[in-house]
């Protein structure tokens, strides 16, 4: 499927993937970062943003319970969508990006342990991160919690060095304020069995 980010470890008899914007499904969730400067902290909202899902019906409590009942979770994000509430903040971003050549910033999610389970469940997850065309395995520790409505309400943050990536940090106002190397990217998503069920019918299309 064109767009589709791709998500490992496939199991044929799981056809549950497809690719989604959250506003399209009406599923919640927030993307940003945050990062420091020489002259103030900074943060930049990701506006547009699909995440991809494959996982078993019951998804959430299973999880909860220590079980792999997610078996790929990927994202991807529209580089150009990303917002820091200042145009000339904005250009220079996106320039560091490099936007015109590499659009998108993906993330996909290679393995999981379910390291704490309970009410919140304390999960630890590999993945692999592309941003301006370089791509850098990372481990993060994620939350999953359950929401009133029945979902997953699952946050985290990994701190990254925008050099690892290729990426020279921004610079403003003639060279006075030089963006800091390390920006911290932090996701609050709330995952519900309404959005597994869009996804499989719209993989069934």
């Amino acid at each position: 499927m064109r767009g589709m980010i791709a998500v490992g470890m496939a199991v044929a008899s799981l056809a549950l993937v497809s690719v989604v914007r959250g506003q399209d499904t009406g599923a919640e969730g927030r993307i940003w970062l945050e990062g420091t400067s020489t002259v103030r902290k900074w943060s930049c909202d990701a506006k547009e943003f699909a995440p991809a899902l494959r996982a078993q019906p019951g998804f959430e409590k299973a999880l909860l319970s220590g079980q792999k009942a997610v078996v790929g979770v990927g994202a991807r994000i529209d580089a150009a969508s990303i917002d820091c509430g200042n145009g000339k903040m904005n250009e220079h971003l996106r320039k560091a990006l490099k936007v015109a050549e590499y659009p998108t910033v993906t993330y996909e999610l290679k393995s999981y342990e379910v390291t704490q389970p309970g009410e919140s469940a304390a999960v630890r997850a590999v993945g692999d991160l592309t941003i301006a065309g370089t791509t850098r395995e990372i481990e993060m520790d994620v939350t999953a919690t359950p929401t009133a409505a029945g979902g997953l309400e699952v946050k985290g943050s990994k701190q990254i060095r925008m050099t690892e990536y290729g990426v020279k940090p921004p610079t403003l106002m003639l060279g006075t304020l030089k963006v800091g190397d390390a920006v911290t990217v932090h996701f609050d998503v709330v995952l519900t069995p309404g959005l597994v069920a869009m996804l499989s019918a719209a993989q069934a299309r």
